[in-house]
């Protein structure tokens, strides 16, 4: 692909205003202003590249690595699952789904965490909590040299999880404006109840 029309913007976050700086390649017809909420324009996702600058990750996986600013993918679960005796058996049944589904495949990207949490071995490390009263959002960035096949294992984790949760999987895509149900604040705070 021959890169022209090479124009520097920023990545505007919906709900936070947060602003990333990209620059944008392709042969499309930008708008004049220098700020651009790449989120008006979906078509760039097949035929343009996107290359956004690395930062230290925040993530919790992730303390000691780099990452790749980029464009989130995933569902959230809403509403939440409580901790009671119906909601932990369902949930249970969903994390043995997920497990035989991943080893009889012999695929060795998902593990069990020393706490019997679900990991995905790939990008930001996509992980199902095994208490269900804690899990909001199964999520990763899509976008950039390391995620990986990541989106792979978002889109089957879904699939599972809708065959449990039905409606309650919320699917997201910041490629088409769509941040989720829960703010990450929630969803962190969310791993952290008693």
């Amino acid at each position: 692909m021959t890169l022209v029309n090479q124009r520097k913007c920023h990545l505007l976050h919906r709900r936070t205003g947060h602003r990333s700086n990209i620059i944008l390649h392709g042969d499309h017809d930008w708008p004049a202003r220098p700020a651009v909420n790449i989120l008006e324009y979906p078509h760039i996702t097949s035929n343009c590249k996107v290359r956004v600058p690395h930062i230290k990750s925040q993530h919790p996986h992730q303390s000691n690595r780099f990452t790749c600013m980029g464009i989130d993918r995933g569902f959230d679960l809403h509403p939440p699952l409580e901790k009671k005796a119906d909601d932990m058996e369902l949930w249970a049944s969903f994390l043995n789904a997920v497990q035989k589904h991943y080893e009889e495949k012999g695929d060795t990207v998902m593990r069990i965490d020393e706490q019997g949490n679900i990991v995905f071995k790939v990008g930001e490390h996509p992980t199902l909590l095994r208490q269900c009263h804690r899990f909001r959002r199964f999520s990763a960035k899509i976008s950039g040299s390391l995620c990986g096949n990541v989106e792979k294992y978002l889109i089957e984790v879904e699939r599972i999880a809708k065959k449990y949760f039905g409606s309650r999987v919320v699917p997201w895509s910041e490629w088409i404006g769509d941040f989720g149900v829960y703010g990450w604040d929630e969803v962190y705070a969310a791993r952290n109840l008693p």
